[in-house]
């Protein structure tokens, strides 16, 4: 729910910043392929793998992405790519996600 930092399997952490905590617990998985994503001022959904490749994302640390989930919705790729909604709801309450991958 994000109110402790999450330890990944690789070192690394993800946590949400500014005191505020997800109404809900978010699931928290690893990138399976074919995820599709809801970015703010867009009307449709973009595949996950375009948006990582715009964002210049080295191949290797794409693997070692995040995602969080809302059930079948995805809110994230750790700190990368935000959803819309995501986005809406940390600017509501003055949050940020945060990712630090192992190895750093």
């Amino acid at each position: 729910d994000g109110r402790a930092p999450l330890p990944l399997p690789d070192g690394g952490q993800l946590r949400l910043l500014g005191g505020a905590a997800f109404e809900r617990p978010v699931q928290v998985r690893a990138r399976q392929g074919g995820e599709r994503i809801l970015l703010p001022g867009r009307s449709h959904s973009h595949a996950l793998k375009d948006c990582l490749q715009r964002e210049h994302l080295a191949p290797w640390r794409r693997a070692q992405l995040p995602l969080l989930f809302d059930g079948g919705q995805l809110l994230a790729a750790a700190d990368v790519v935000l959803s819309a909604p995501l986005q809406a709801w940390l600017q509501d309450h003055d949050a940020q996600l945060q990712w630090r991958p192992g190895g750093w």
